[in-house]
């Protein structure tokens, strides 16, 4: 029974850690990312405009090397404007911080060098991936658990 209690007080510390964690570290990325990346309204032959990023990582590696990483860029209001391959909708930006059809997503508004509104770099990862190494966890303590009891027998 001590057993039990012990592994069920860890597995849940060791999971809330796990996932204050993963948040930080998204948050994390998501601010260097905004820090970095420079926008600017660009003017094409045929008089429309279009927004370029001038300076900053290319979206692709940096969300390829980042764990699997989404990243986003879209105006306010969520019309899509650039991102990485195979980067899912999560809509218009609502607030900085939120878990949205299995994915973390840390919102960073970003200013344009040459107009007064500003766009939103959304940047993501999979939720699966802290729950998958939060399941390894329990499963090792309910081993642990198991090989206590099966010990104290003897």
């Amino acid at each position: 029974m001590i057993l039990c209690g012990f592994a069920a007080i860890v597995g849940v510390l060791t999971t809330r850690r796990l996932h204050s964690d993963f948040s930080r570290q998204v948050a994390d990325s998501a601010d260097e990312l905004s820090r970095g990346v420079k926008l600017r309204i660009v003017e094409r032959d045929d008089g429309r405009r279009y927004l370029r990023k001038i300076s900053g990582p290319n979206l692709d590696d940096y969300a390829a090397g980042q764990q699997n990483a989404v990243v986003r860029i879209i105006t306010p209001a969520g019309d899509y404007v650039t991102g990485s391959d195979g980067a899912p909708s999560f809509g218009p930006f609502i607030t900085a911080s939120a878990n949205i059809e299995g994915w973390r997503v840390e919102s960073r508004r970003v200013e344009v060098v040459n107009y007064v509104d500003p766009v939103v770099i959304q940047y993501a990862r999979r939720l699966s991936e802290v729950e998958a190494t939060a399941n390894r966890v329990k499963v090792f303590l309910s081993f642990g658990v198991l090989g206590g009891s099966l010990l104290a027998l003897l």
